[in-house]
């Protein structure tokens, strides 16, 4: 199933099954999360913007407004 929906969304299967059979794709999952807790993630979605952690998800035009509001 996972090959099914990685190629579908243009993944090359080689390297995503060479990720996965070396634990360099864990590796990278346990870097992300550690980076995230020690920027305050606590849950997904998350936001990183202008150095502002925006948690949650939001209709699509008032994120857009966020957005603006914090680019100034």
């Amino acid at each position: 199933m996972i090959d099914r929906h990685a190629a579908a969304s243009g993944i090359d299967l080689a390297a995503l099954n060479a990720a996965l059979d070396d634990g360099s794709a864990d590796a990278l999952v346990g870097q992300s999360e550690a980076l995230g807790r020690r920027l305050g993630v606590q849950g997904t979605p998350a936001w990183l913007v202008a150095g502002r952690l925006i948690p949650g998800l939001y209709p699509r035009e008032q994120f857009e407004t966020l957005l603006r509001s914090l680019a100034g």
